[in-house]
Order: structure tokens, then C-alpha cells, then sequence
């Protein structure tokens, strides 16, 4: 995980597949907001989380696909209303 340009990154290691150093958008894993939520449980201190992680998570729990949003890949929880 960094920021790159004020953007969350994730290096991801995918099960079943060899080891991937690329650097993916925080918007690439909105699909995946619990392996998210847990990351940030373990590791607090680290950036982050992506801003719109409260709303991946009601659309999992929805069973639906997040609608992409401009600042998916910004840090910090959105603001509460």
C-alpha cells in the first residue's frame, strides 16, 4: 500500500498466481471492501483507508456492484453527514 500522488495503491498478492508487483488503484479492488476493511484492522497506522470503503461495503452487503465514484481513489473515510 502507498500513495502515489495523493492516490491510494495496493500491491496485491492474488491466490493461485505467481507473485504480482504491480500497483493497483484503490478503485480496482472496491469488489473486495472486507479484504480492505481487514487490512486496515491489522495495519491502522498505514495510509488510508480509500475514502469510499464505507460505501464498497453496503454494496457488498447488498450484494451489488459499487458504482464508480471521482475520488475512489483517495484516501480517508468520506465525511459523515
Amino acid at each position: 500500500m502507498k500513495l502515489l500522488c495523493g492516490k491510494l495503491r495496493y500491491r496485491v498478492n492474488w491466490k493461485g498466481w505467481d507473485p504480482n508487483l504491480d500497483w493497483y488503484p484503490a478503485s480496482s479492488l472496491s469488489n473486495s471492501p472486507i479484504a480492505l476493511q481487514e487490512f486496515y484492522y491489522a495495519y491502522p497506522n498505514r495510509p488510508g483507508p480509500p475514502r469510499n470503503l464505507a460505501y464498497w461495503l453496503e454494496c457488498a452487503q447488498k450484494d451489488k456492484f459499487p458504482e464508480a465514484r471521482v475520488d475512489d481513489n483517495l484516501e480517508g473515510l468520506e465525511p459523515e453527514s
